[in-house]
């Protein structure tokens, strides 16, 4: 008979077995996080774990962005702007704007015959900025405006062309940006119609948009002297003036007068009744009807009204009552911007836009968005930052 102990030692060595972890028992609690994500980032995962990145959106190239510099309140003729400034903090706006107008321009003027260029359906002009030039497009192929001779001072030449407007009879004018100056082709040559830099009648500090009326009176937004002018054929006077760096002016079939009063973040129409200027937007910020540097401006014969809301990337839609977006989204795709400069529309309602951070003519129509042209170069069809788009014959004189 075995002893007590020997027994009681035989049955534990029987009982005992390997040492096992339940599954869900609790790791260890004093593993720190970083110490975990430590460990994760040293796993190399197998190729069915790691995934393939998509390619990315093929975006255009950008150029280079005009500088900026300080642009003086009251210019003088010894101090003229070479590039494009910046924009200043904008005032708070206002209803009723203390811009004051000098006249309603109703002069009419009937170039010559033989300056008359060929009927054609429909062309598009496209002032091609950075290329410092005027291009245009038939519908079939595009070709560089006659006569022009690259960047430069004289007749022909440009310095950051940026807005083109083509009137009834199919003469250009173009404001010619770092020139402060306008120029005209009557369809054999060109022709400075401006006196140059400065603060008196006919001369400019920084024109960008342009404009045309019924009578073929040209308007003109005289940015950096805070005022829109108007040529009616043989001289310059102030229309208004009072304005906080006006990019943008437009003129109904009507009559009726647009600004984008661009570093007062505001648009306005002229009450010729009253004599004032009123707002139709709804101040500054981002909510619809609100801008953040409305920058041109462009109404269709049935009174649209279209601004490029600059840094809200987009385009608002004015029906006289109510503000509306047509843009989908920022972006390079059909129908998005991202940084847009100068529209336009056509007899029919259509809407062009210079998408210039794309280097691109987009189409508005029937509420689809399609490209004309695209493209960063420049042969006939490609553009380097293109501002300006206008169509021939234009609208208002439809």
């Amino acid at each position: 008979m075995l002893c007590l102990p020997l027994l009681i030692c035989l049955i534990l060595a029987a009982c005992s077995g390997p040492d096992v972890t339940d599954a869900d028992e609790p790791r260890d609690a004093t593993a720190t996080p970083e110490a975990t994500a430590a460990g994760q980032q040293n796993q190399t995962p197998s190729s069915a774990e790691t995934p393939t990145p998509s390619a990315p959106p093929d975006t255009p190239t950008p150029l280079a962005v005009e500088p900026t510099v300080t642009t003086p309140a009251q210019p003088t003729a010894t101090s003229p702007l070479t590039v494009e400034p910046g924009l200043t903090a904008p005032a708070t706006s206002e209803a009723t704007v203390s811009a004051t107008a000098t006249r309603a321009p109703t002069a009419t003027r009937t170039p010559a015959a033989s300056a008359t260029p060929e009927v054609v359906d429909q062309i598009i002009y496209v002032a091609d900025t950075l290329n410092h030039r005027i291009l245009a497009f038939d519908g079939e192929e595009w070709t560089l405006v006659p006569g022009q001779g690259g960047q430069g001072v004289e007749a022909g030449q440009f310095d950051f062309p940026c807005s083109v407007i083509a009137d009834s009879q199919g003469w250009l004018y173009v404001t010619d940006s770092n020139n402060h100056r306008i120029q005209r082709f009557d369809g054999e040559e060109w022709e400075i119609i401006a006196t140059g830099f400065g603060p008196g009648p006919g001369e400019f500090s920084l024109p960008y948009g342009i404009a045309v009326d019924r009578d073929d009176n040209i308007f003109v937004a005289d940015s950096s002297n805070g005022r829109i002018q108007v040529w009616d054929g043989e001289q310059w006077e102030i229309f208004a003036d009072g304005f906080e760096r006006p990019e943008g002016v437009t003129v109904g079939r009507d009559g009726t007068i647009y600004v984008a009063d661009t570093a007062a973040n505001r648009v306005l129409v002229y009450d010729a009744a009253s004599d004032e200027w009123i707002e139709i937007s709804n101040g500054e910020g981002e909510e619809v009807g609100q801008f953040q540097f409305p920058w041109r401006v462009s109404v269709a014969n049935d009174g649209t009204l279209y601004v490029i809301d600059y840094t809200n990337a987009r385009i608002q839609m004015y029906d006289g009552e109510e503000w509306s977006v047509i843009t989908e989204g920022a972006g390079y795709g059909s129908g998005q911007i991202v940084e847009a400069y100068g529209i336009a529309v056509d007899e029919f309602g259509a809407v062009y836009v210079a998408d210039t951070a794309a280097h691109r003519i987009q189409k508005y129509e029937d509420g689809e968005w399609s490209v004309i042209a695209e493209g960063v170069g420049d042969d006939m069809g490609e553009f380097s930052r293109p501002r300006g788009v206008a169509v021939y014959p234009p609208a208002v004189s439809r």
